[in-house]
């Protein structure tokens, strides 16, 4: 599971709600819901490399479910743009509309 530094962080609910994102992730690591909402807890607080190694376990575990494919997309667009496309394309495929 993806950690980031935590060192600077001082907001209890922010440490709770990581805390608690990281919790049911080790408690049911074949879900996708839990992998997705840790990275969302992530990416919203700008730890995008984590966010995106969450994301890529949502898009392993359920391929074909187009919002892991956007926001894997969405959350590499400007570090890694081929990741990004391929995901991109993928969820397009998915959901044309």
């Amino acid at each position: 599971m993806p950690r980031p530094d935590l060192s600077l962080v001082t907001e209890p609910r922010l440490l709770e709600a990581i805390a608690s994102a990281q919790r049911a992730v080790a408690e049911a690591p074949e879900s996708v819901e839990a992998w997705a909402k840790l990275g969302h807890v992530y990416f919203i607080h700008e730890w995008k490399t984590e966010a995106i190694e969450c994301y890529k376990k949502a898009v392993e575990l359920q391929l074909d479910y187009f919002d892991w494919l956007y926001y894997l997309g969405w959350s590499t667009y400007q570090t890694q743009p081929e990741v990004a496309i391929a995901a991109l394309e993928k969820a397009i495929e998915r959901e044309p509309q």
